[in-house]
């Protein structure tokens, strides 16, 4: 079953993990991080999995602005 948007999958490591895109500085992600635990995880019916929250960064700070960066917020869910 495919997340609904802005949420998308991916399997990797053994499990299924719901990625969600972030775009801006790093230190304004927590509203992000709120969304997705406090609306988006509970909505989905899905528990996470108990293993670390990835981010893959999509830009590198060294050459772009805070509020150009991009981010996947990747949460481990059970299966």
């Amino acid at each position: 079953m495919s997340p609904p948007s802005p949420i998308k999958g991916f399997e990797a490591g053994g499990g299924t993990y719901a990625v969600l895109p972030y775009k801006g500085p790093y230190s304004a992600m927590k509203p992000a991080y709120d969304w997705l635990f406090g609306v988006w995880l509970p909505n989905y019916g899905q528990q996470p999995r108990d293993e670390f929250v990835l981010e893959i960064d999509l830009k590198t700070p060294m050459d772009t602005l805070p509020s150009g960066l991009l981010t996947e917020i990747c949460l481990p869910l059970e299966a």
